[in-house]
C-alpha cells in the first residue's frame, strides 16, 4: 500500500516519514504539490493512488493569520476539502491534524461543575463544538468542517480521521516555513541570556511528535472508526511551567526562569486561556514531562545542544 505524507518536511511530517521508512511511503513538500489548487490535488493524488494519506501541511503562524486571513483559510480550510475529496475518490484513508485552538478556552458552567465534583477531568472532549477566538483557530475549524461535511456517496467505508493535538515538540522540520519547537527556543534564550521570561498562563498539553505519530499509526492500523480524535501527551502546563521543566531536564545551571503575564508579550491573536484536550477514545499517552525528557536527552548532552 502506498502511503502519502503531505507536509513531509515539517516537524510532524518528517516524523511520520521516519517511522514509515520500512513501508512504501512517499513524502511531499510544498514544492511537490500546491494543496490550495483543487485540480492539481485531484490529479497528482490520483496519479499515485495511495491507500493512506497523512496530511501534516498547515499554516501555523497564529499572529500573522490575523493580517492575512484569506491565506490561513485557503491552506487550513479550503485545501483540506480538496485533499479529502481526492482521498475519497481514490479510496484512501485520510488523516488530518487539527488544533486545540479550535476551542475558545472558556469552559461551560456544566464542564466546570463536573470537574469540581471529580466527575471528569477538566478539558475539551472530542464531541465538544469548536468556538475559536482567532483567525488561525477559525481556519483549523473550517478544515475540520470540510472533512466531516464532504459527501461520501458509495465510498462511505473510507476511513477519515481528524486528530486534534497541541504544542508539538520534536526534531525541527527542514521546510522553509519550519520553526524551532518551544523547548529549543527556550534553551537558545537560556544559553544566550541566562534568563527566560515565559507567560504563566494559557494552559494546554505539550505533545512529542514521536508519540503523536506512533499513536496515530496505531489508530489507523487498528481500523479505528472514522471520526474526531484527541491525541496529546498526558498532563498540562502554562508556558512558564513548560519552560521551567525544559531547563530542569537538561540541567542548565544558573538560568533564571521568570513567570510573566500575557501583557508582557503583546500578540496580535487571542489565545485560549485553557485548551487541554481530553482523550476518551484511545489509550492515554505518557506524561508530557517524561516525553520531553526523552527528547531532550536524545538531543542534548551536558546541557548543551548537539548539532
Amino acid at each position: 500500500m502506498h502511503i502519502l505524507v503531505i507536509g513531509a518536511k515539517g516537524m510532524l511530517g518528517q516524523e511520520f516519514v521516519r517511522q514509515l521508512r520500512d513501508k512504501d511511503v512517499v513524502g511531499w513538500g510544498r514544492e511537490d504539490i500546491d494543496i490550495t489548487n483543487a485540480a492539481e490535488v485531484m490529479q497528482k493524488i490520483g496519479d499515485i493512488k495511495p491507500g493512506l494519506i497523512i496530511n501534516c501541511a498547515a499554516y501555523n503562524n497564529v499572529d500573522k493569520a490575523e493580517n492575512e486571513p484569506q491565506v490561513a483559510m485557503a491552506i487550513n480550510g479550503e485545501a483540506i476539502g480538496y485533499l479529502a475529496a481526492a482521498a475519497l475518490k481514490c479510496g484512501a484513508a485520510f488523516v488530518h491534524f487539527s488544533s486545540d485552538y479550535v476551542f475558545s478556552g472558556e469552559l461551560s458552567a456544566t464542564q466546570l461543575d463536573a470537574a469540581a465534583c471529580n466527575f471528569v477531568t477538566i478539558g475539551y472532549m472530542e464531541e465538544d463544538l469548536p468556538n475559536p477566538v482567532s483567525v488561525y483557530g477559525q481556519s483549523k475549524a473550517l478544515g475540520e468542517n470540510k472533512i466531516v461535511s464532504i459527501p461520501r456517496g458509495r465510498a462511505e467505508w473510507t476511513q477519515w480521521y481528524i486528530v486534534r493535538t497541541s504544542r508539538l515538540f520534536g526534531l525541527s522540520g527542514i521546510g522553509v516555513t519550519s520553526k524551532k519547537s518551544f523547548p529549543e527556543m527556550m534553551l537558545k534564550f537560556a544559553r544566550e541570556k541566562g534568563r527566560i521570561e515565559a507567560i504563566d498562563a494559557e494552559v494546554s498539553s505539550p505533545t512529542y511528535v514521536k508519540d503523536l505519530a506512533e499513536a496515530t499509526l496505531k489508530m489507523v492500523e487498528g481500523d479505528a472508526p472514522s471520526g474526531i480524535y484527541h491525541i496529546s501527551n498526558s498532563g498540562s502546563c502554562t508556558w512558564y511551567e513548560y519552560a521551567k521543566v525544559t531547563i530542569e531536564c537538561v540541567g542548565l545551571q544558573n538560568v533564571e526562569v521568570v513567570p510573566v503575564g500575557q501583557e508582557h508579550f503583546p500578540r496580535k491573536a487571542k489565545r485560549p486561556a485553557f485548551s487541554v484536550l481530553l482523550n476518551n477514545k484511545l489509550p492515554l499517552l505518557r506524561p508530557w514531562q517524561e516525553a520531553l525528557r526523552e527528547y531532550l536527552i536524545s538531543k542534548f548532552e551536558n546541557g548543551f545542544l548537539v548539532e
